[in-house]
């Protein structure tokens, strides 16, 4: 009896054990790396007649806390200032640059615009 009671218990601890190696944390999207370049692809965008028109949008993080940006399908870049915390990328308002730019975290590769819900996704 002694016998079953000791492996009943060794084979609840093992269990126990194995449940708690086993278990995964949760991921925090800061611990990702933001740094990079995100891009966004215009729908319906057709610059056949003005190749000045730039059908691809992008954000290009760095880890100074600079953002350059592509934006509206025009072609100026503009660089600005963002912050980011939890699960928000918001994008300092700038001359030129006088709207509304945040995002929500989707994950590692995948950010989505809050004002329009687009998504932008990080090149590799």
């Amino acid at each position: 009896m002694k016998k079953v009671n000791v492996l009943i218990i060794n084979l609840f601890l093992s269990f126990v054990i194995i449940g708690i190696t086993s278990c995964s944390k949760n991921e925090d999207v800061n611990n990702f790396e933001l740094n990079g370049k995100y891009t966004h692809l215009l729908e319906d965008c057709d610059n056949s007649n003005n190749p000045e028109i730039n059908c691809t949008e992008f954000i290009d993080f760095n880890d100074q806390g600079i953002v350059n940006v592509l934006i509206g399908g025009g072609d100026i870049i503009y660089q600005t200032k963002y912050n980011s915390n939890e699960s928000k990328v918001a994008l300092e308002q700038s001359p030129g640059l006088n709207f509304n730019i945040t995002f929500t975290i989707i994950d590692d590769t995948t950010l989505q615009r809050i004002e329009d819900g687009e998504i932008w996704i990080k090149d590799n």
